[in-house]
Parts: structure tokens; C-alpha cells; sequence
């Protein structure tokens, strides 16, 4: 189970990077695993992850199998994992629209209903906070409350899901909603769904697909 789950990490890392989600190293990814969490390391591109670099550590920092340092962001995936049992998986993306509004400090509206991946009608931006501390995993915690997502400002996306089909799904859709979004606020004319309208959406996003 252990290696299936290595495996998926580096898959999925392969996907942020073909899908330009990401470039290079940037972003992480991880799964919760046995009380635990698997995660990337740092600075090591996903073109080039092998299955025994996965790093197999707990939720206060301590590695348990792995030569490599985890990602630097582990805090926030460890805080995740721990104040939310719902959540299974994580990505940490650094999507180019995504980053646009987390560069102007604007939160993601329902310009598009499939923002309903998120869980809700707005994404939120957290405040910006230095890469790898305790006060960005704060906040991003505290501004993904009941909802799969939020922007970190000046950063990057953290899409949250069961799996991580899910979060890249959600990755996806809140990219493309960035995109349309700041393309609207360019022409100075945004069509803001209402938020009755998004919830229905998000119930009708649980039956969705062949169940």
C-alpha cells in the first residue's frame, strides 16, 4: 500500500507539471498515510522523484523513513491533516491566474460554478506569510475553514480532497475560474453568480460522475 501511494504522489507530481500548474520544484504535494503523512522533498523536480524519495514523516515535523528533506511546506500539510479529518490528500500549486489575484490581494469569486469544487462560493486569500513557517500553515489553515481551497497571497494555491484526483480536479477548476475572472475584472464587468446558485451546485457536485 505504502509504495501504491509513493507512486501516486510522484504521478501526480508529474501532472501539476505537464498541466502548468506548477514549474520546476515548485509546489508539493502528500497523502495522508497510517496516522501520517507522505509527502515530496524539497527541491528535487518531479521529472526526476523516485519512489524511495517520497518522505514518510508525522505531523510534528519528525521523519520517520526518508534520507531527503521534506517539502518545506510540511507544516501546512501537517495542520491540515490534523484539525481536518475529511481531508486525505493535498497539492500545493503555483498556477499563473491563481497567483495574479494572490498578487492583488483579491479573493476568488463565483465567476464560473466551478468554483462549487471548492466546496463554496469564494476562495480566499490568506495573508501573505514567509514560505515554511509556522505562521503561513496558521493561515492557510485558518482560511480554508469549510471550504477544499484557499490562495496564499503572493504564493500559490492549497487544493484539498479525499484523494488526490480530487485535489488536482479542484486544482483545475479554480485555475480556470482565476483565469476568467481576471480576464473579467481587465474588461471592468464581472457577472457574479449568487450564492444559492453555487450551493446547488456544490450538492449537485456529490452525484456527479458514473455513481
Amino acid at each position: 500500500m505504502e509504495d501504491r501511494k509513493r507512486l501516486e504522489i510522484i504521478e501526480y507530481g508529474n501532472k501539476i507539471l505537464e498541466e502548468h500548474l506548477t514549474f520546476g520544484s515548485g509546489g508539493n504535494l502528500s497523502l495522508r498515510y497510517d496516522e501520517n503523512m507522505l509527502i515530496t522533498p524539497s527541491g528535487v523536480p518531479y521529472e526526476e522523484l523516485q519512489k524511495l524519495e517520497i518522505v514518510y514523516m508525522n505531523y510534528e515535523g519528525e521523519v520517520i523513513i526518508g534520507k531527503l528533506k521534506p517539502s518545506s511546506e510540511y507544516m501546512i500539510h501537517s495542520k491540515i491533516y490534523q484539525k481536518r479529518k475529511d481531508i486525505n490528500a493535498i497539492i500545493h500549486t503555483h498556477s499563473k491566474y491563481i497567483n495574479v489575484l494572490g498578487a492583488i490581494g483579491e479573493d476568488l469569486k463565483a465567476v464560473h460554478y466551478l468554483i462549487a469544487s471548492s466546496g463554496d462560493s469564494i476562495v480566499k486569500v490568506a495573508p501573505y506569510e514567509t514560505y515554511g513557517t509556522k505562521e503561513l500553515a496558521k493561515r492557510a489553515l485558518e482560511y480554508l475553514e469549510n471550504r477544499k481551497a484557499v490562495i496564499l497571497a503572493n504564493h500559490g494555491l492549497v487544493a484539498c480532497g479525499e484523494n488526490l484526483e480530487e485535489a488536482l480536479q479542484i486544482s483545475r477548476d479554480l485555475e480556470f475560474c482565476a483565469f476568467v475572472y481576471v480576464k473579467a475584472l481587465a474588461v471592468g464587468k464581472v457577472n457574479i453568480i449568487p450564492d444559492e446558485k453555487i450551493k446547488e451546485v456544490v450538492e449537485k457536485f456529490k452525484t456527479h460522475g458514473q455513481i
